[in-house]
């Protein structure tokens, strides 16, 4: 494939007199780090106690450590002392599995399949390989059906307010629209 730009007969790369783009130092930070000298590259004598001035800042942007947060839930009954009636409390999740996924899983998940179109198995491999979770591909599809029929009525008012819009602002993207492949 031959391309149809026209070279310019620059180098690759920035260009002299170009102005970098230099980030800017964050006014929230998470942690500071006081970083003095110990002892005197001079004569060798201890700074311990000695006047010091801040000569400059340096912030580093790490990410922090990716590990999974386990929260263990332990549902208890009371017994009335009064009635003798064994009170369970309210829990939002039926007794059925003893170990399951929050919705930050599962909105992980629905989010790198859709929005990032990764395979159910590159998304397993992420999460085994980062976080040391194996997630089955059948949890994987129900979370992201679940999340379509969370996302129905919202779909459903789009298309009306497109089909009633006077104009529709599309370009020439392909699209699939009732399982077929369109062009918008």
């Amino acid at each position: 494939i031959k391309s149809l730009r026209k070279p310019s007969g620059r180098k690759p790369g920035g260009q002299p007199g170009h102005e970098g783009n230099t980030l800017e130092l964050n006014d929230s930070v998470d942690n500071i780090v006081d970083e003095k000298p110990g002892m005197c590259d001079e004569c060798g004598d201890s700074l311990d106690g000695c006047d010091t001035e801040l000569d400059y800042i340096t912030q580093i942007i790490s990410l922090p450590e990716l590990k999974p947060l386990i929260t263990e839930v332990r549902h208890y009954v009371t017994i009335c002392r009064t009635c003798g009636k064994r009170v369970k409390a309210h829990s939002r999740r039926r007794r059925s599995n003893a170990v399951v996924y929050d919705a930050s899983v599962k909105g992980f998940v629905v989010y790198l399949s859709t929005v990032q179109f990764l395979p159910y198995n590159r998304i397993a491999a992420f999460f085994k390989e980062v976080f040391g979770l194996e997630i089955s591909q059948g949890s994987m599809v129900n979370w992201i059906n679940e999340a379509r029929c969370s996302a129905e009525p919202a779909i459903e008012k789009i298309k009306e307010n497109i089909v009633q819009s006077p104009v529709f602002g599309f370009d020439d993207s392909c699209c699939y629209c009732n399982k077929h492949l369109d062009w918008a």
